[in-house]
């Protein structure tokens, strides 16, 4: 935990570890998400914070003291600040950045056709988009997130 922030450890300690949002965001252990840190050679860098059901990794980084937004499906990174309340309290609010930045409208759309997710789980899409698969609900399927994170981070 040398990597966390005392802000990210405080956060864990008042909220613990689950789901917000119907499953939207996922606030997991980082010790269990660094696993899935290797696969995309970011396991000495940062710390994951927390997760979307559709693979974007928050993760804060303590070398530049910065938390950023890695989409995993697209392969984009986006720098969040380094203002963790700010970014908790008013980005994560804001129904712009739920749409677009996290797209809730298509978890939505997932979590009524394939049901909630576990701790464990994602929904991804086959093909995966970086393969030439579509970005739609028919596409979606309940995954195991650590697998489909390794073949993701296959095609960054």
């Amino acid at each position: 935990m040398d990597l966390c922030p005392e802000v990210l450890l405080k956060f864990w300690e008042q909220e613990g570890f689950g789901s917000y949002h119907n499953g939207l965001l996922w606030s997991s252990n980082p010790d269990y998400l660094k696993n899935c840190l290797i696969d995309i050679n970011l396991e000495n860098d940062v710390v994951v914070f927390l997760r979307t059901s559709l693979l974007n990794f928050y993760v804060y980084s303590k070398k530049v003291d910065t938390f950023f937004n890695i989409n995993l499906r697209s392969g984009w990174i986006n720098d969040v600040g380094n203002d963790f309340d700010i970014f908790m309290m008013i980005t994560l609010l804001d129904d712009e950045y739920l749409r677009d930045g996290i797209d809730i409208i298509m978890h939505e759309k997932a979590n009524k056709n394939l049901g909630m997710l576990d701790s464990r789980s994602c929904y991804g899409y086959e093909p995966i988009l970086s393969l030439g698969g579509e970005e739609n609900v028919q596409n979606l399927r309940k995954l195991s997130m650590p697998e489909h994170v390794s073949i993701l981070a296959q095609t960054l």
